[in-house]
């Protein structure tokens, strides 16, 4: 029987992933600084999804369970709905946001997300993220 090693690449995969849902949810946080939560329901919602990316970085660096990786997920592709919508369509009653070096970074982390985790589902090793 033969032991899947593990190698560089997946040591790589497997703390990519939460580093890049911490840097998603603290740019959620960072948004949400100067805002008024209680006046802004789309910055409300930006500093829920903070909070909850960085509870489920943790969770999908400790056990790497379906859940975090599903929640990881979901927090990704929010995190592209809204950065799409909010570039091109704008926000209900605003005009589209111009974009900015940040959003792209937000943004290609969240494809990068998305990505490493399909990864992990093409392979099929349960070992792998």
């Amino acid at each position: 029987m033969d032991i899947p090693r593990r190698t560089a690449g997946h040591r790589a995969l497997t703390w990519s992933v939460p580093a890049a849902l911490v840097v998603i949810s603290a740019g959620h946080l960072a948004s949400t600084v100067c805002v008024d939560l209680r006046l802004d329901p789309f910055a409300l919602l930006s500093a829920v999804l903070g909070v909850v990316g960085i509870l489920t970085a943790s969770r999908l660096a400790v056990a790497r369970c379906f859940e975090s990786r599903l929640a990881a997920r979901l927090i990704a592709g929010a995190t592209l709905l809204g950065a799409a919508l909010s570039h091109t369509l704008g926000l209900p009653g605003s005009d589209p946001l111009p974009w900015t070096g940040g959003d792209v970074v937000i943004v290609g982390l969240s494809t990068a997300v998305i990505a490493a985790l399909a990864h992990r589902e093409v392979t099929g090793n349960p070992r792998e993220l």
